[in-house]
């Protein structure tokens, strides 16, 4: 996906915790949309060592997004181990 020039382009960084994988998953998730809120940032790419996160997107203003994702919720969260990698559900609060 190509990004428009005028929307330009910014970067964050964060770490996430967590013993198990689901755990792990949980924290990456609400830790990508509280970056996404404080810096304004619609994230297109990560880069992930460890549990150290550097992610990659758009700069934009919360004002002009119509629906915000409030929380990530354990309500029917899983995560299940496939064949493929894993194979994941999750539930937001708008």
């Amino acid at each position: 996906y190509e990004v428009p020039e005028e929307l330009g382009r910014k970067e964050a960084e964060f770490s996430f915790e967590g013993g198990t994988e689901k755990e792990k998953l949980y924290s990456f998730l609400s830790n990508v949309l509280a970056e996404s809120e404080l810096n304004e940032i619609i994230f297109q790419d990560f880069e992930i060592t460890g549990n150290k996160v550097k992610g990659r997107g758009v700069q934009v203003k919360q004002e002009l997004v119509d629906t915000l994702v409030k929380g990530i919720t354990y309500y029917r969260f899983d995560l299940k181990k496939t064949g493929g990698g894993y194979e994941a559900t999750v539930v937001v609060d708008i």
